[in-house]
């Protein structure tokens, strides 16, 4: 995940002022990207060291997924491949795999780019925060504390390389229905902002998926939401969803129609990448924390055997993952 990590390493040249005035595009559409996934993986390759390494199904899974985006170099002759990122995680925390700009053009803003369109999608599907992780020896870390990935903790790399990795997030700048960890349990009606409107029409209030599920699953901030909620029918505010929230939804409906958990592999996002991220997103500073941290790890044990017997019960009916993705993991080292 380091965009510029080679450049010092690399000799001073002189810059055609002609290759400044490129036209570079981020492109996110599958059907836009799929002709630079090779590009892509080749480019990835090249550089195991820095971006670590992932079975070229996954690529394509990503492609397919809109998880991947390319930076196009647009010329006389069509588009060249200039750098990707590769970006996935579970709503709403957002996670970056890995960012890479061709050598050639490193230099133009292309990494900058790339992070600042998947931070500005993120923020439009209502995430709270983006991700990445990066080994503490790489000067790419530089160019992630000039994008605001603030560094929050530091982890244990893999055992063949002895390296630290710097674990960073960037808080989004994600409009909330209020904030959850200020909103106190005897406040009225005056901190919806209701009183001495100057307006006749009410506030709208966008609901996201977290804030749905405080109320839900009755988490400790469901006495808020629910005060929301019952402003909304008294007329003191119109809720209403995003295009994506009903979008997400009729994934939902389609995944589980078509019992995705029966026959699915995914690289990215399968119970293997939950469990290794559970750190990342847990913050233990009391006894107790660390004592629930353990239960939700010993819990995983349960995770996985589900996620395996789902897997055996679609053999009888012949669901099995493509045979693509099967002959990508068996040859991977």
């Amino acid at each position: 995940m380091a965009p510029d990590q080679s450049l010092a390493r690399l000799p001073f040249v002189g810059c055609d002022l002609a290759i400044l005035q490129v036209d570079i595009e981020i492109l996110a559409k599958p059907d836009d990207v799929s002709r630079f996934v090779e590009d892509a993986q080749r480019a990835a390759d090249s550089d195991k060291e820095a971006l670590g390494f992932l079975p070229e199904q996954a690529f394509k899974q990503a492609a397919d997924q809109g998880k991947l985006l390319i930076a196009a170099i647009k010329d006389a002759t069509g588009r060249r491949y200039g750098g990707h990122l590769l970006h996935g995680g579970v709503f709403p925390y957002a996670k970056i795999f890995q960012v890479f700009v061709a050598l050639e053009f490193r230099g133009l803003g292309i990494g900058r780019r790339l992070v600042e369109a998947i931070v500005r999608r993120s923020e439009n599907f209502q995430f709270m925060s983006i991700l990445a992780q990066v080994a503490d020896d790489l000067t790419a870390n530089k160019f992630w504390e000039r994008l605001g990935f603030e560094l929050i903790r530091t982890k244990p790399g893999g055992r063949t390389t002895g390296r630290q990795i710097n674990v960073r997030i960037r808080e989004l700048n994600t409009p909330q229905l209020f904030g959850l960890g200020s909103v106190s349990a005897r406040a009225s009606v005056e901190d919806l902002r209701l009183i001495s409107r100057l307006f006749d029409v009410s506030p709208v209030y966008v609901l996201d998926l977290n804030v749905l599920f405080e109320l839900v699953k009755k988490r400790a901030n469901a006495e808020e939401v629910g005060r929301i909620v019952r402003a909304s029918f008294n007329n003191l505010v119109r809720l209403a969803v995003t295009d994506e929230f009903i979008e997400e939804l009729e994934n939902q409906l389609a995944v589980r129609s078509c019992r995705l958990e029966r026959w699915n592999v995914d690289p990215l996002n399968g119970p293997q990448v939950s469990f290794m991220n559970l750190a990342d997103f847990t913050v233990i500073s009391t006894p107790l924390d660390g004592a629930n941290y353990v239960t939700r790890c010993r819990a995983m044990g349960r995770y996985f055997a589900n996620h395996i017997a789902n897997l055996a019960g679609g053999l009888p009916a012949g669901l099995v993952a493509p045979l693509c993705t099967r002959y990508s993991w068996l040859k991977s080292p």
